[in-house]
């Protein structure tokens, strides 16, 4: 099963890259696990479009002035949009077509700064949820070429390519490749939703983390509910009462908050986080459906996620985020978990300091600050806090840092002036912040992982910033940037540094 589940569209395997050569290096192991686990674990069938293709495509079409001009990221989508892939590459996609069932694709560009650890913004690629629609073939493949031609024009928007200038990426490693992945969730009344998804992230040592929500992982929608955060191997608490799912109408989808008493008319009662109001037996098992997957001391899909993470970190050797899917297996019903993804990740905190390399290509942002903590910390993503928070704000602000956290990112959040206590509380709860700037706080409790640099915002290079970052448009307004690169920061002996 595990040995044939990637595909391509065209004969270049050897292409493969980021998450989709990560799945294929895990397939042996994950095998493997496959056969001992309580919970059946399953791939997701996974179609690959190489970037070769992509630039086929835009020398082909003579769209290589996107690259290098200023044009309107409209523009640019417009014309992609308006020309046919190469016909070799149409003719897979038609066979592709004609030997599957309509139903759910999920299509992905795939970046191979991935293997390097590098990530574009999670922001310039968003996934796309595409219902192969139930009509004629010819109709069914400009739904899909359309998706894979949007996504490979993404490349040459504006905040993509001051995204690839600012980590210095070679023109060459711009395109994406693109995936197609075949979830197999059944359609239920007018949506599509798995019962739960997890993700979970490997860290130094074993701080292994996870996340999970009812429905679909989301974490940049604006009503993408609240995730159970969970240790792998250990007890998973009460979930949110709602869930996303992929509303399908007259030829068009959204994603749409929904309730999951509302779920259950679509024919399933197996929303599977746990709720308050249901006891669940020491052993681990339920009477509510598949709630004993996740309730008890011995959660089957808390054990399998710890074995997953631990055995793929160990094998790769680097920190590794999964996406799973738990849903019912299409032919026998019963609950089984997909794992979507594996793709390397950069944790956003360790426990021991680090040092500046003695290459000297980095620019320091702030050296010698008295500091709390301990270790050092990677943030992307910053909240320059100029003037003091006002409390109808920080509904929005708590969005955002969830959705951060869903997406594996972490912050640093600069302030001018002391924090109030109710900001200060939300930092300390959000492990999305990973460091905190501010003149005060001295006498707070301070979060394990959580660095704390005591000075005001004067005090850093703000020069050296704004040459990298770039202004971030997030749904509470506050001024977020994001930079190319991780912003390092380090505390050891009651003393900070930061740099680029």
């Amino acid at each position: 099963m595990w040995n044939d589940f990637l595909h391509s569209f065209v004969p270049s395997s050897s292409a493969w890259h980021g998450r989709v050569r990560a799945l294929q290096l895990c397939a042996p192991i994950l095998e493997e696990i496959s056969k001992r686990s309580q919970l059946p674990l399953v791939p997701v069938p996974t179609w690959i479009l190489p970037a070769s293709v992509g630039w086929e495509f835009v020398e082909q079409n003579q769209l290589k002035w996107a690259i290098d001009t200023d044009v309107d990221d409209e523009i640019i989508r417009r014309e992609f949009l308006r020309q046919p892939l190469p016909e070799p590459v149409r003719a897979e996609l038609r066979t592709f077509l004609q030997n599957r069932l309509p139903g759910l694709l999920l299509v992905d560009a795939v970046f191979k700064g991935e293997d390097m650890g590098i990530t574009p913004y999670p922001h310039l690629f968003p996934r796309k949820y595409v219902v192969d629609p139930n009509s004629s073939l010819v109709e069914r493949l400009r739904v899909l070429e359309q998706s894979i031609k949007e996504l490979m024009s993404m490349v040459f928007f504006a905040e993509s390519k001051m995204c690839f200038a600012g980590i210095l990426l070679p023109l060459e490693d711009w395109m994406v490749s693109i995936s197609v992945a075949e979830v197999n969730t059944q359609r239920r009344g007018s949506f599509y939703y798995p019962d739960m998804t997890a993700v979970v992230w490997s860290g130094e040592g074993a701080d292994a983390r996870g996340l999970l929500v009812p429905g679909w992982w989301e974490p940049r929608h604006p009503h993408f509910p609240t995730p159970v955060a969970f240790t792998p191997g250990g007890v998973i608490g009460p979930g949110p009462a709602h869930l996303l799912a992929l509303e399908t109408k007259m030829g068009s989808e959204r994603m749409l908050l929904i309730p999951r008493h509302l779920a259950k008319t679509h024919g399933t009662m197996n929303l599977t986080t746990v709720s308050e109001e249901h006891e669940v037996p020491t052993n681990g098992v339920s009477f509510r459906s598949t709630t004993d997957l996740v309730a008890g001391e011995s959660s089957p899909l808390s054990d399998l996620t710890a074995e997953l993470i631990e055995t793929l970190t160990a094998e790769m050797q680097i920190p590794l985020g999964l996406q799973m899917l738990v849903q019912p297996d299409m032919a026998t019903g019963k609950s089984c978990v997909a794992l979507l993804a594996v793709r390397p990740h950069t944790p956003p905190s360790l426990r021991r300091p680090i040092q500046r390399p003695i290459t000297g290509l980095f620019e320091t942002v702030l050296e010698g600050c008295p500091s709390r903590g301990q270790g050092a910390a990677f943030a992307r993503y910053i909240l320059i806090m100029e003037k003091p928070l006002q409390e109808e704000d920080l509904p929005g602000l708590l969005h955002t840092l969830r959705s951060l956290e869903g997406m594996g990112e972490s912050a640093l959040i600069l302030s001018h002036n002391p924090l109030e206590a109710g900001f200060w509380d939300l930092v300390m709860q959000s492990r999305a912040v990973v460091a905190v700037c501010a003149p005060n706080g001295a006498d707070r409790v301070l979060r394990e992982g959580l660095l704390h640099f005591r000075c005001d915002c004067a005090e850093v290079r703000m020069d050296h910033l704004r040459q990298h970052f770039m202004p971030l448009s997030v749904a509470d307004g506050l001024p977020w940037y994001v930079v190319p690169k991780p912003l390092r920061m380090t505390v050891e002996n009651g003393i900070g540094a930061a740099w680029l």
